[in-house]
């Protein structure tokens, strides 16, 4: 049995409507503000069938679906090592999200780019204070913590091209 603690189990819930209210403000804006991911996806040899925004409007609905059912995973019944390194990953994933490609499309984009006001303010504390309290009430080690935060860092982009192109699949049924 893993040792488990009070602060670090609430912040873990707070990781889905964290992501919850992030990928909402990227489909608000993205629409005005967002450059689009068809050059990018071009440029790797990836072809997408459906209108772009067709597609991203999916995918952000998947890429909230899909982490708040690992978190919930993690959350719910016994409490393992395993279920916390995941929980983990997920906030792994959503704060290497910040630093790629948010901060560095703000500056292409001109000051602002979808989503970048949660992920700053609310994604990049959360994640550092679940991975603190993790620590701090002995629910993982540093090691293991950088372990997720690296694995995280690791999935981010084949998370996000392997949610658009589940998007564009289901899109073509």
């Amino acid at each position: 049995m893993v040792r488990t603690a009070k602060h670090y189990c609430a912040l873990r819930w707070a990781l889905i409507p964290a992501i919850a209210i992030h990928n909402f403000e990227e489909w608000l804006t993205f629409p005005r503000i967002g450059r689009g991911v068809d050059e990018t996806f071009e440029f790797l040899g990836i072809g997408l069938q459906s209108s772009e925004w067709e597609i991203t409007q999916l995918a952000l609905i998947l890429a909230t679906l899909f982490p708040a059912i690992i978190i919930a995973y993690s959350g719910l019944g016994e409490q393992t090592r395993y279920k916390n390194i995941l929980a983990c990953t997920i906030a792994g994933v959503f704060f290497a999200n910040v630093f790629l490609p948010h901060i560095p499309s703000a500056f292409t984009e001109g000051g602002y780019s979808p989503g970048l006001i949660s992920a700053v303010l609310i994604n990049f504390p959360l994640c550092l204070l679940i991975w603190r309290s993790a620590i701090a009430e002995g629910v993982l080690s540093f090691r293991q913590i950088a372990g997720s935060a690296l694995v995280g860092l690791l999935l981010l982009f084949p998370s996000i091209v392997a949610t658009m192109l589940l998007a564009d699949q289901l899109l073509q049924l």
